[in-house]
This record gives structure tokens, sequence and C-alpha cells, in this order.
């Protein structure tokens, strides 16, 4: 059972560093768009960039609190 446990931490971690590869990306092209966008792009196109940080650091919390529940039932055993 705990080498099942430990192979899920290991899936884990390998989701929430593409999650947090994809976050960094959707933030430097925030800054980027930020800089570069007139008003109307900023009022039409920030938003869903925005929301598309939002996701990832929601996923990334979420993977992360999935992660701390298997390493405590990993000890627990």
């Amino acid at each position: 059972m705990k080498e099942k446990i430990l192979r899920q931490i290991r899936a884990l971690d390998t989701e929430i560093a593409d999650h947090q590869k994809r976050l960094d990306a959707a933030v430097a092209e925030f800054r980027e768009a930020a800089s570069k966008y007139d008003a109307y792009d900023i009022v039409t196109f920030i938003p869903g960039k925005i929301r598309d940080i939002e996701y990832e650091r929601s996923k990334i919390a979420a993977l992360n609190e999935q992660r701390r529940m298997l390493v405590w039932m990993c000890k627990e055993e």
C-alpha cells in the first residue's frame, strides 16, 4: 500500500510541476501584455489572462492539498 501511495505522490509532483510551468508562462505573458496593450486590449484581454493565472494557482493549491494528505497517510502506515 505504501508503494502505491508513493507512486501517487510522485505523479502529483509531476502534475504540480506542469501546472507551475503553465502558471509561470501565464504570468510572464500577462506582464508582457499589460505593458504593451492599449486601453481597449487591456479591458478585453487581460481578464482572460487573470482567469488563466487564477485557475493555475487554484489547481496547484488543490494538488498540494492532495499531496499533503498522501504524505500524512504514508507516515501513518
